[in-house]
């Protein structure tokens, strides 16, 4: 069970790792279940330019569902596409990657604020 969850949440850690990581995670139940709506709405969400970062090799939220992510935002936002940057990487941990770090300079120093 360990080494099904190893590949499906963090691939490229350490067992040592990714047995901190499970201690550091909730239980399996949700503190809360949200009651609201929580769609987006072309008129109130998409307005500001947003970039979706892939991981490839994510076994948790599979690429060709982080693809539906995108498809279904721009299908409600047209006039507003998801900028994709897909990174070689698994669900978690990917931050101290260079290109990920790389990506979010990029996306703090080129981009319009507001």
């Amino acid at each position: 069970m360990f080494r099904g969850v190893k590949e499906a949440l963090a691939a490229d850690f350490t067992d040592e790792g990714v047995s901190r990581l499970l201690n550091m995670l909730e239980p399996d139940e949700t503190a809360t279940i949200p009651m609201a709506e929580a769609r987006g709405e072309a008129h109130t969400w998409g307005r500001i330019s947003r970039t979706y970062v892939r991981f490839t090799l994510d076994r948790l939220i599979p690429p060709a569902l982080q693809d539906r992510f995108i498809s279904e935002a721009d299908r409600l936002t047209p006039d507003n596409p998801t900028d994709v940057r897909s990174v070689a990487a698994p669900h978690v941990g990917p931050l101290h990657r260079p290109e990920v770090v790389r990506i979010f300079n990029e996306l703090l120093t080129h981009r319009p604020h507001g």
